[in-house]
C-alpha cells in the first residue's frame, strides 16, 4: 500500500505540507513595468522638485526589486532628504499602477505551471513580498494567480508592525505569521534575494534560491538549494516526499501499530513526524503524532503511558510517537519501529537559534531555563527495525546506517 505514498491518486506528494514565495522577480518579471515605470515616475519627480540630474540606469533600478522600496530609494537617492525621495517613490508607484492596470505585468517564465503543479499535489501555497497591500492585490489580480494561494502578506500585514529582531525583519515576520496562519512547519520558502534566505532560516525553514530573478549573484549564497527555471521547484521539492516514501516503505508502516521518532538536539522530530504521518495518510492508512512531552513530565508515570500506548490496537491506524531522547524512556522498547533523526551540528545549531529567536530567547548556548543544551544525549527508542535519517540537508534528508 505505502507502494503509493509517493504517487497517491497520481500526484507527487512533496513532503512539505506548504510553499511560501517571494513575488517580485520570484514569480512576477517585474522587470517588463517596473523599469519602464521607474524611470518614467523619477523623471516627473525630479521636474516637480526642480532637479537636474540623470534617472539611474536600468540595472540600478532592478537592484531594488524584492526590497522595501522606501529602503531602496534610501540607498539610490542617499544625496536627497526624505520629502524628495518621497516625491520620487509616490511618482514611481502611481506609473507602476498605471503600466499594470493597461495589462503590463507578467509572470515568470514557468511560474503558473510550477503553482498549479504544487496546488495538484495538495500542497499549500502562500506569498510573503515587501510590497504595498495595494500592488499586491493588484498584481496577484491582474495576473489571476490569486485564487491559488491560501495566504499573503506584505509589508501592510499588521504583522510586520509587531516583529521583533529574532523574526529576521519585516519579511521574516510575515513568513512566521504565515507559518502560524497555515498552522504548520513543513515549509519551504523560494525567493531570489538574500532577505528571502535570512527570513526563511530565521523561521527555520528551507530556502531555495531562483536565479532568474534580478538579484546579483552572491546573493545565492547560504541557500539550501538553486534553481534557474521554476519549472524545477516541485521536483526539487519533492525528493524529500519521495526519501520519505522510502522510510514508510522500508520500515513497513502499512502493517505496524506504531513507530517511535526520535532526534540529536535540533532535528525536531515532532516536525519530522507530522510529515511521516502526511506520508502514510496519503497512501489511505490512518495516522496519528503523539506527542512524549503531552504523556506527562518525565518519570515512572509516563513511562508507563507510553508502554500502554504502543501496546494498544488500533485497526488501520498507525500511531508516530515523538521525541528527543526516547532511549530515556525504557518502555518505548515496546515501539514496532523507531526512526532516529541526525544532523550535523552547524544545521542542528541554525535551527536551535531560529526555534530561541522566534520565542524571544537568548540563544540555545546562553539559554538559562534549563532547556537541554545541544550536545547532551538524545537516544533512539530501545528495540524494533530501525532506520536513520540525517537531516542536514533541509531540502533531501538521507538515510543512513541505523541507529
Amino acid at each position: 500500500m505505502l507502494d503509493r505514498v509517493h504517487t497517491a491518486a497520481g500526484k507527487t506528494a512533496l513532503g512539505f505540507e506548504a510553499v511560501i514565495f517571494d513575488l517580485d522577480g520570484t514569480l512576477v518579471a517585474t522587470d517588463r513595468f517596473w523599469l519602464p515605470a521607474s524611470q518614467r515616475g523619477c523623471r516627473r519627480a525630479f521636474l516637480e522638485l526642480g532637479l537636474e540630474r540623470d534617472v539611474p540606469a536600468p540595472r540600478e533600478w532592478l537592484r531594488l526589486v524584492g526590497l522595501p522600496l522606501e529602503l531602496g530609494l534610501e540607498v539610490l537617492f542617499c544625496d536627497l532628504d526624505r520629502d524628495a525621495r518621497r516625491r520620487v517613490q509616490e511618482r514611481c508607484e502611481e506609473e507602476e499602477a498605471r503600466l499594470v492596470r493597461g495589462g503590463g505585468a507578467a509572470l515568470m517564465p514557468g511560474a503558473r505551471d510550477c503553482l498549479e503543479a504544487l496546488r495538484a499535489t495538495g500542497t499549500r501555497l502562500a506569498i510573503a513580498s515587501n510590497c504595498s497591500r495595494g500592488y499586491l492585490e493588484q498584481v496577484l489580480g491582474a495576473l489571476a494567480i490569486g485564487p491559488l494561494f491560501e495566504a499573503a502578506r506584505c509589508l501592510e500585514s499588521p504583522c510586520v508592525r509587531h516583529t521583533h529582531p529574532g523574526a529576521g525583519g519585516p519579511k521574516g515576520a510575515m513568513v512566521a505569521d504565515l507559518l502560524e496562519t497555515l498552522g504548520t512547519r513543513s515549509a519551504a520558502f523560494v525567493g531570489d534575494r538574500a532577505g528571502d534566505r535570512e527570513a526563511a532560516h530565521a523561521n527555520g525553514l528551507a530556502h531555495v534560491h531562483f536565479s532568474g530573478g534580478f538579484a546579483d549573484p552572491e546573493e545565492a549564497d547560504g541557500a539550501d538549494g538553486v534553481v534557474d527555471d521554476l519549472a524545477r521547484i516541485p521536483t526539487l521539492l519533492g525528493e524529500r516526499g519521495r526519501v520519505l516514501a522510502e522510510v514508510a516503505r522500508e520500515l513497513e508502516l502499512d502493517r505496524a501499530r506504531n513507530v517511535a521518532v526520535s532526534g540529536e538536539h535540533g532535528t525536531d522530530p515532532e516536525a519530522l513526524g507530522a510529515d511521516l504521518v502526511r506520508a502514510v495518510e496519503r497512501a489511505g492508512r490512518g495516522a496519528e503524532l503523539v506527542r512524549l512531552v503531552d504523556l506527562g513530565p518525565p518519570g515512572p508515570e509516563r513511562g508507563l503511558r507510553v508502554a500502554s500506548l504502543l501496546r494498544q490496537h488500533r485497526p488501520g491506524r498507525l500511531a508516530v510517537l515523538v521525541g528527543e531522547d526516547l532511549g530515556g524512556e525504557p518502555l518505548t522498547a515496546a515501539a514496532e519501529r523507531r526512526l532516529h533523526l541526525v544532523a550535523t551540528r552547524a544545521a542542528r545549531e541554525r535551527a536551535l537559534l531560529a526555534r530561541h529567536r522566534l520565542a524571544g530567547r537568548v540563544p540555545w548556548e546562553e539559554a538559562s531555563d534549563g532547556e537541554t543544551r545541544i550536545d547532551a544525549p538524545a537516544r533512539p527508542a530501545p528495540g524494533g527495525p530501525a532506520l536513520c535519517l540525517d537531516l542536514s540537508s533541509p531540502l533531501l534528508p538521507r538515510r543512513v546506517p541505523g541507529a
